[in-house]
């Protein structure tokens, strides 16, 4: 049983990943690997597998990623996202927005780990920054449907350099 998937269950799936596959023209064996690990990571369970993929190849489809640069990068950023319960098609998004700008696989969803816990745990010169431009962020504010509104918030603040910076970081640049 490969992936921890019952044959039941790896037959009810079957379908979803043989157009991931396809789509991405990856091996079957991989494109199992690369949907059941995005579900195990979202704490998803195998009904979900038609949903994953079709988010895993639209991601595809409209940015500048792969699907295994994409899992790479759901590797390190769905364990933080699933704690903030920020959905699948909002993560992949950020990580297609990354790679639209050359930012690709592990280092997007590091950059994405990097910019939630930033979000969720402001630095008291982060906290600072935000309050020039009138704004406060919080753990609430990121979690959930919440994630998206934020980032909005942030882009419509039009923040220097230097206040992105004590918000995110020195990695961030």
């Amino acid at each position: 049983v490969r992936n921890g998937l019952k044959a039941k269950e790896a037959t009810k799936a079957l379908s979803g990943v043989l157009e991931l596959a396809g789509s991405q023209a990856i091996e079957l064996s991989e494109a199992a690997d690369i949907a059941t690990a995005a579900m195990n990571g979202f704490g998803k369970e195998v009904t979900d597998l038609n949903r994953i993929n079709d988010i895993l190849a639209a991601t595809c489809s409209n940015s500048a990623t792969n699907v295994k640069e994409l899992a790479e990068g759901l590797k390190v950023a769905a364990p933080i996202a699933k704690v903030l319960n920020i959905s699948m098609e909002e993560v992949c998004a950020a990580l297609g927005t990354f790679a639209n700008v050359g930012i690709k696989g592990s280092q997007a969803g590091t950059a994405l780990r990097i910019m939630l816990n930033r979000l969720v745990q402001v630095t008291p010169k982060g906290a600072e920054a935000l309050k020039k431009y009138g704004l406060s962020i919080s753990e609430a504010d990121v979690k959930g449907q919440n994630f998206t509104k934020t980032l909005e918030k942030l882009a419509k603040a039009n923040m220097s350099l230097a206040d992105l910076k004590a918000i995110f970081g020195e990695e961030a640049s």
